[in-house]
């Protein structure tokens, strides 16, 4: 009887501590995530960025390449 007594206190002093310690850590947790989250769409938008930077810049030089192909025409 007495060991069962113990053994719940001690289960519940253990919950309780684990629950403390994940609430004392709960929300430097959700900050983490946020910051991580916050700087992987940072790194997304650069990238497509980079991406559409790189596309104009093929197209810009196809519009030279034309324009000087046509002027040789002439």
């Amino acid at each position: 009887m007495v060991n069962l007594k113990l053994s719940r206190l001690w289960k519940m002093i253990t919950m309780t501590a684990l629950a403390l310690w994940g609430l004392a850590d709960g929300p430097v947790l959700v900050t983490s995530k946020m910051v991580s989250s916050s700087q992987q769409s940072f790194r997304d938008v650069k990238a497509r960025q980079d991406a559409d930077r790189r596309a104009a810049e093929i197209e810009r030089q196809q519009i030279l390449a034309s324009t000087a192909a046509k002027f040789d025409e002439r």
